[in-house]
């Protein structure tokens, strides 16, 4: 399945991090190697997120999972960390509902959180991220798949040494069969399918540096930079 507002969806993001393997499995295939430190999945990156965002005493706020798995994810969250000002609403809910849609707006909107997190599944999250971002008052969107039930207990941490074999889809494949067989057993092929194409009929890839604000101007890095690393002195 193709969708058109995806590629534009993507493409809007100020910030599009590796969230997994197999993205830099497909770029070696193209012909350019990214190291290790480029991946950003959510095993990684959610600790050190929370761990932030509990010691700049941030907000955040929580849509998606069943009633009962997102208050377990809510009282979780307040208890591991007392400084992070979080509130939360259920992703059970008709996305295609106006009224239903402006009263979660409205909710979202009356904490002003300044992180909101989107769990309802890949591409149900996304879109609806895109449809009504622009009326949110959000400093920061985060699609985040399963996160939420992670926080509630429900779902287990892959470990790391699998992890970084590449073999993550393969243990939540074994963990999740009845939810995951169709994206991973059906889904895998089709990007193998599309990426082989890509490699002998597309235009030559083009890889921009990473760079960094400092004082106002645009600096390149000569070395690759982990999202997860705190950031040199003086870049914002």
């Amino acid at each position: 399945m193709q969708l058109p507002w995806f590629y534009q969806f993507i493409q809007s993001a100020e910030i599009a991090h590796c969230d997994g393997m197999g993205i830099l499995k497909a770029l070696q295939f193209m012909g350019y190697n990214l190291s290790l430190k480029y991946r950003a999945s959510y095993t990684l990156l959610l600790p050190k997120l929370l761990e932030n965002v509990n010691q700049n005493g941030l907000s955040m706020f929580l849509l998606g999972s069943k009633p009962k798995h997102l208050e377990t994810a809510l009282t979780n969250l307040r208890q591991q960390y007392p400084n992070i000002i979080v509130n939360g609403h259920h992703g059970y809910f008709d996305k295609e509902d106006p009224s239903q849609n402006q009263e979660i707006i409205n909710k979202i909107n009356q904490t002003k959180p300044n992180i909101l997190l989107v769990g309802m599944g890949m591409p149900i999250q996304e879109k609806w991220i895109w449809q009504h971002r622009s009326r949110l008052n959000v400093n920061v969107f985060m699609p985040c798949g399963a996160v939420i039930d992670r926080l509630a207990g429900l779902v287990p941490d892959c470990p790391e040494f699998i992890s970084n074999l590449g073999g993550e889809w393969l243990y939540r494949l074994s963990r999740e069969p009845k939810r995951l067989a169709a994206r991973y057993l059906l889904g895998n092929p089709a990007f193998f399918f599309q990426l082989a194409l890509a490699k002998f009929y597309a235009q030559p890839l083009r890889v921009e540096k990473m760079g960094y604000m400092l004082n106002g101007q645009k600096h390149s890095l000569d070395e690759p930079v982990s999202l997860l690393s705190p950031l040199p002195q003086g870049m914002n």
